[in-house]
């Protein structure tokens, strides 16, 4: 009985017996690592245009459209206005500690610690 692979109807692979063991021959060109499904060939159909099979009478519905697809400037809008939100937030938080104490450095390499200059009295 012949098989074909669910995911690439393009490799196929027979059903081999032997004694009371049966093995599924497939292809030695195939890689080593890679998925497939195999089923046999008179359980599966064509699944309209897509490059897969599906089983047969399976009576899949169709894909949801991609709402992005839809109206793309709806996403865009979302994803402008939370950008301008992060931003403005990050400018906040650094207006608004203008006046602390606190500095932001790199320091690049080690440095010996130097205390207050001292006062001879």
């Amino acid at each position: 009985q012949a098989f074909v692979d669910m995911l690439n109807p393009k490799r196929m692979a027979i059903v081999f017996a032997s004694g009371s063991e049966r093995y599924l021959l497939i292809p030695a060109e195939l890689d080593e690592s890679h998925v497939a499904i195999f089923a046999p060939l008179d359980f599966s159909e064509q699944d309209g245009d897509a490059p897969w099979r599906i089983c047969k009478g399976s009576g899949l519905p169709q894909l949801p459209e991609d709402p992005c697809k839809r109206d793309p400037s709806k996403m865009m809008i979302l994803t402008a206005s939370a950008l301008a939100a992060s931003v403005a937030l990050a400018v906040g938080a650094l207006a608004w500690n203008f006046r602390s104490s606190l500095y932001l450095c790199i320091v690049k390499q080690p440095t010996q610690p130097t205390g207050p200059p001292s006062r001879r009295c």
